[in-house]
């Protein structure tokens, strides 16, 4: 398995990112890479299929969510047809308060890379998803 994790701090209060993070069924901080996100069912359970501008569709099943802790796990379960170069993909975000308007937010995950894929394109890709999130999401709090 490999794994990959991206870190960083926000200057703002945990609750106004998790405004923006923590609604599993709505990214628009991700719109540069998502046209259009629909939410199937609802709670730990429910899927997200993400349309990518780049072609293809990831479906993703949240799988743990705590509102309180500020903190969700989801995976992908649509190995055979999702367009990125890993599979049996699993990840996490989670938000933790630094003080009042200091927040730090971890986004990883855990897979495999799909055959025909090296493991270093798996991790690039994962980075890529995790580093324009926290752009969008840096954007969407100014």
């Amino acid at each position: 398995m490999s794994n990959t994790k991206v870190i960083t701090t926000i200057p703002a209060p945990i609750e106004k990112i998790w405004a923006l993070v923590g609604n599993f069924g709505d990214i628009p901080y991700l719109s540069d890479l998502i046209k259009q996100t629909t939410l199937e069912g609802e709670g730990v359970g429910c899927v997200r299929t993400l349309d990518l501008a780049s072609g293809g569709l990831v479906k993703e099943r949240l799988d743990v969510y705590s509102d309180a802790e500020h903190h969700y796990t989801y995976t992908i379960i649509n190995d055979d047809t999702c367009p990125l170069p890993f599979q049996n993909y699993s990840a996490s975000v989670a938000l933790r308060a630094l003080d009042a308007d200091s927040t730090e937010l971890s986004w990883g995950g855990t897979f495999e890379p799909k055959p025909g894929a090296s493991e270093a394109d798996a991790i690039g890709a994962a980075n890529s998803v995790y580093t324009s999130a926290i752009a969008g999401i840096l954007s969407a709090l100014t």
